[in-house]
């Protein structure tokens, strides 16, 4: 009976990790479609870390568009939504911050 309740909790954990897993795959998908789209496929995007909270991701990023400036990015996923804070924990509009960063990197 033992042996039955540990298989079965070891089978139970095993399919909690890979849906984690899974969860955290598609956030941080979600995340890097949307800044490449925002900014451009050119962008390079490195991932730093992913934290769930409440149901939802936060995946922090590395953002390089071409010809700007390199930023990290909190993106946070949750009822298939994405939304971007900075490192100064302000909400962002993408399009807005890379026009900010080519202005700065040209000066």
């Amino acid at each position: 009976m033992k042996k039955l309740i540990m298989a079965s909790a070891v089978i139970a954990a095993t399919f909690s990790t890979q849906a984690l897993a899974d969860k955290k795959s598609a956030a941080y998908g979600a995340c890097q479609s949307e800044v490449k789209s925002v900014l451009g496929n050119e962008t390079r995007v490195t991932l730093r870390k992913i934290r769930s909270s409440n149901g939802d991701m936060k995946v922090t990023m590395r953002v390089s568009p071409e010809g700007a400036e390199t930023m990290t990015l909190n993106c946070f996923y949750g009822d298939d939504s994405v939304s971007f804070e900075g490192s100064n924990n302000e909400r962002l509009e993408l399009a807005a911050l890379v026009s900010a960063s080519k202005e700065t990197a040209v000066n």
